[in-house]
């Protein structure tokens, strides 16, 4: 998976590796890589079209190729970019409800957003001629859910799962060593 704006060392603990993580395979399991291709295809239909009617009235190459650059480009600024955006936040919100029903702190996770460098200087401006939402919107986003993913995470009773595993391994190791005939005190 590709993902451009966050590289594993800018991570600072294992909830914000786990929410990066997450949000990629969210991107997956809502199926925005097939659904971006068809918002896109259905944009490009309509552009054709139009392109099509004005060149029915001047059937001119260059003013043909022109009105194509023109109408790609003003689509994807008014229709490509905020559709990507909205998926971005999507992805980021099941992300963190996968991250928190992993039994990572979706409080830790969702503050990713507030260390990443950001972009550009300015931000959000910036964010209306980008693919993705500038860091302080997804931070804001993410702490709007941040009852729901405590919740999640207090129902996957991760804490009560850790003390469990812990107890099973420490049978398992003491177990192991009781039989092994090099450990002083062992059955063998």
């Amino acid at each position: 998976f590709k993902t451009a704006e966050v590289s594993f060392c800018t991570c600072r603990n294992d909830a914000e590796l786990a929410f990066i993580l997450s949000h990629e395979i969210s991107h997956s399991v809502l199926g925005h890589g097939a659904e971006g291709l068809s918002h896109k295809g259905v944009i490009e239909f309509l552009g054709l079209f139009l392109i099509a009617a004005i060149w029915a009235v001047i059937p001119n190459d260059l003013v043909s190729y022109f009105l194509h650059r023109f109408t790609h480009n003003t689509a994807e600024v008014l229709f490509d970019y905020p559709y990507s955006r909205k998926l971005e936040i999507e992805a980021d919100q099941v992300g963190l409800l996968f991250a928190a029903n992993a039994c990572f702190d979706p409080e830790k996770a969702a503050k990713i957003w507030t260390h990443l460098p950001n972009f550009n200087v300015d931000d959000k401006v910036v964010e209306y001629l980008s693919t993705h939402p500038c860091n302080e919107r997804r931070y804001e986003t993410l702490s709007i859910l941040l009852p729901t993913a405590h919740a999640v995470w207090k129902e996957a009773k991760c804490e009560e799962e850790m003390k469990k595993e812990v107890r099973s391994f420490q049978q398992s190791m003491t177990d192991f060593l009781k039989k092994a005939p090099w450990w002083p005190g062992s059955n063998q």
